[in-house]
């Protein structure tokens, strides 16, 4: 079963908390889910939005998943490129998860222009359910 994953990261204040979200598209159905972490990078953010949509398309039985994001330093660090990131325990934490999923299924990264007025509207989802989780937090 095929998965298609809207992920994006959002910090407001530069001292503030930071959002992530994420939509998946499967054939039975749309799913979202986001949240805020204290304290870290929009970096860490948008990573986290993308395993959480991932982690949400295998809940709901997906085989193969296509992740869709504005962050080239995600796509970079899902495909290896990323090394001098992983000096974060938590980004390096994230990466191992990676690879385990990488083993157990397809899993695809792609690029995707951020915050486009027509087109894209699942990074455009992703976007507002990552600043909608850090204006109700």
């Amino acid at each position: 079963m095929d998965a298609v994953v809207y992920s994006d990261g959002a910090r407001q204040k530069e001292d503030g908390p930071v959002g992530w979200g994420c939509q998946v598209i499967m054939e039975q159905g749309r799913y979202e889910r986001s949240g805020v972490l204290i304290s870290s990078s929009v970096l860490l953010a948008e990573l986290q939005g993308a395993m959480a949509g991932v982690e949400l398309a295998l809940e709901h039985g997906a085989t193969s998943v296509v992740v869709y994001t504005d962050c080239t330093p995600v796509i970079d660090l899902a495909q290896g490129r990323a090394r001098g990131a992983l000096k974060d325990p938590a980004i390096a934490e994230r990466f191992a998860q990676l690879q385990g999923w990488n083993a157990l299924i397809e899993l695809r990264w792609v690029w995707v222009r951020s915050h486009l007025r027509h087109g894209s509207g699942g990074n455009n989802r992703a976007d507002y359910l990552a600043r909608q989780a850090i204006k109700h937090f």
